[in-house]
């Protein structure tokens, strides 16, 4: 399975190169399914090895939470269908019955007596002080991201007719910009 593993992570064919980080994740996955099974080799994988090899994931770390899991079925699947592609084993659908999206996280909101005790906290500590204030912030803005935040400059607060606008550019990846304005308020 190592070996496979390397060839799919070498593989320079594919439009877009795995990442660094990814291939981290990789071998990380690559390790789990050694402590699985010693000598395990693709055409082990099966429908039954993969129901194992997940519960076998849980036993372990009980707290690996559904996504978790399905991010390293997904890896595993990726490398399986690569074998299949170049013909090293004869695809036997392991995945098949297994659904393998990323579970919706639930969010909760926070109470009000919560997130006034978290208005009237201070610390003589500066960096915890920093830390709270720095997370008010964020809430007041609608949940925006702290790296949204620490880009903000005096020049991102304007006058208007209407009052004072917070104006500043969205960077949720590196590709799309997503302009965001909030009047400030009481």
């Amino acid at each position: 399975i190592e070996n496979i593993f390397q060839e799919y992570l070498s593989n320079t064919s594919r439009t877009r190169p795995i990442s660094e980080k990814s291939k981290t994740l990789y071998t990380t996955v690559q390790n789990w399914l050694i402590k699985f099974k010693k000598g395990l080799v693709i055409a082990d994988i099966t429908p039954d090895f993969v129901a194992k090899l997940e519960a076998y994931f849980h036993k372990c770390n009980p707290n690996m939470s559904l996504n978790t899991t399905n991010i390293y079925l997904r890896i595993i699947r990726a490398v399986y269908n690569y074998a299949v592609e170049k013909g090293y084993v004869t695809d036997q659908h392991p995945f098949k019955k297994r659904s393998l999206a990323s579970s919706r996280k639930v969010n909760y909101g926070l109470t009000k007596q919560s997130y006034h005790k978290i208005l009237k906290y201070s610390s003589q500590d500066p960096i915890a002080q920093f830390g709270r204030d720095f997370f008010v912030l964020s809430f007041e803005c609608n949940g925006n991201y702290l790296s949204d935040i620490l880009r903000l400059k005096n020049r991102n607060i304007i006058q208007t007719e209407e009052g004072w606008v917070l104006q500043f550019v969205r960077h949720k990846t590196k590709k799309f910009a997503t302009p965001v304005s909030l009047y400030v308020t009481d």
